[in-house]
């Protein structure tokens, strides 16, 4: 039985551009399917459009219909009911959509259907410490949010289930073992199941057929390794970095350095602590103790307590830009609030100046960030980190969302920024590949240590 089915399914804008489609969808219980598209492909409008929540303005034909459902004769009353029963939607930034205060436990349980798995079962599946059971939303690292959303849709037991770049920041071994657990969930509770991905790949391991939207996608291109800048002078050094939640210690005694121009990668698991050291560089968790120390001064640990210029000498570029980029603000609105902050009077068009400096056009000031593809809004966070002026760049997992062609565009603005502005750049990657071509040297956490560290050959 055909649990989605659409002919000709196309989302368009008002001006009559068309943003995704035209493509055919007949998803049967018990199979998994794959929509293969590179960045801005139109993906995520597909997913949208099979649960009635497509941006105002837009316009849908060709179906589609869900479990015997006509979506767009949907009221509005009737959606809530379509999406609560009948289909399941785990978006390319879980994180946003779990509430950050909850506790896992809880996340897990307030949707679950009778039959559903227990919660210590449920983190099994997903490979998660049951001890997780009682952390927040907020506490988790971004991979661990990612299976945490998916095993809170599998949970609702719906008929549906839509997955949009679910592989998206996990690294290569969680990828596979993700890719068992769908295929489990499909045939055994007979689900119909759609994964987005720009991974042919990917897409290959997991499904048991490929559709592929708009443009031919082709496997990631041969590419040279990045010529290696020359090294400047130290500009970043951090010594013996503790960070503790309670009595667990997310980081234990961590060290590490990055001079002018150069880029350094840090690799490691999911939960290992990379986004945790990220945001302790940054101010936003307080260091239990040792030392941060930019263009040599000794940075205070809390955000708080650093003035503006130390506030600004270090910025983050986060994984998942949709959940940072204000809704309600334009590109521009966003980039004149963060260089008023930087500058007392910034100078003129120094938007545009930005933009360009990000590979985007002027136009795109006017856009919000729902308009804008996934590798655009990456964009435009590193501008928007730009515009502060800043001595260091950590950037967390800023490719694993985006196809190669995308995740290279936005590696070429960094690599830009190095040469021309000096910048210094601390690279979460799970990828190695992206590390060696692009840093000149790698750093591994584990369980919160930096146990190995290795120049890049």
């Amino acid at each position: 039985m055909s649990r989605v089915r659409a002919r000709g399914l196309t989302v368009t804008a008002a001006s009559g551009n068309v943003l995704a489609g035209p493509v055919d969808l007949d998803l049967a219980g018990g199979t998994v399917t794959a929509l293969v598209a590179p960045s801005g492909g139109g993906k995520s409008l597909v997913c949208r459009s099979l649960v009635g929540d497509l941006p105002t303005g837009v316009r849908l034909s060709g179906g589609p219909y869900v479990d015997g459902v006509e979506v767009a004769a949907l009221g509005r009353g009737q959606l809530r009911h379509f999406r609560r029963d009948r289909v399941a939607y785990v978006g390319q930034d879980p994180g946003s959509a779990l509430n950050p205060a909850a506790t896992v436990c809880d996340l897990l349980t307030e949707l679950a259907r009778p039959g559903a798995p227990s919660v210590p079962a449920l983190l099994e599946v997903m490979q998660l410490d049951g001890d997780l059971a009682r952390r927040r939303a907020a506490r988790l690292s971004g991979g661990q949010q990612r299976r945490v959303a998916l095993a809170r849709a599998m949970s609702r037991l719906t008929p549906v289930l839509l997955l949009d770049e679910p592989f998206a920041g996990l690294h290569a071994a969680l990828q596979r073992d993700i890719t068992e657990i769908i295929r489990g969930w499909a045939a055994e509770r007979d689900v119909a199941i759609l994964v987005t991905t720009h991974s042919v790949e990917a897409a290959a391991a997991v499904t048991d057929r490929m559709i592929e939207l708009g443009e031919q996608v082709s496997a990631t291109p041969a590419r040279l390794k990045a010529e290696r800048p020359d090294e400047g002078s130290e500009i970043l050094r951090v010594n013996g970095l503790t960070v503790a939640f309670g009595e667990h210690r997310v980081l234990d005694d961590a060290s590490l350095s990055c001079r002018a121009g150069t880029a350094i990668a840090l690799m490691g698991n999911s939960g290992a602590g990379k986004t945790t050291l990220g945001r302790a560089l940054t101010g936003q968790v307080e260091a239990a103790s040792g030392e941060i120390v930019v263009g040599g001064r000794v940075l205070p640990q809390s955000l708080h307590k650093r003035s503006r210029r130390e506030k600004l000498a270090i910025q983050l570029v986060p994984q998942n830009p949709m959940a940072t980029l204000n809704p309600r603000r334009t590109v521009g609105a966003t980039l004149t609030r963060a260089l008023r902050t930087a500058h007392d009077r910034p100078p003129a068009r120094s938007v545009e100046s930005l933009l360009s400096r990000v590979g985007l056009g002027a136009d795109h000031a006017r856009h919000y960030p729902h308009m804008l593809s996934g590798g655009q809004r990456q964009r435009v966070a590193i501008a928007r980190a730009l515009a502060y002026g800043p001595t260091v760049l950590v950037c967390d997992e800023i490719t694993s969302a985006l196809d190669p062609e995308a995740g290279e565009v936005v590696m070429d603005v960094l690599r830009t920024e190095m040469r021309e502005q000096g910048l210094g750049v601390v690279l979460i990657t799970h990828n190695p590949g992206l590390a060696e071509r692009n840093c000149v040297r790698t750093l591994y956490l584990v369980d919160g240590r930096l146990i190995t560290s290795g120049c890049v050959p």
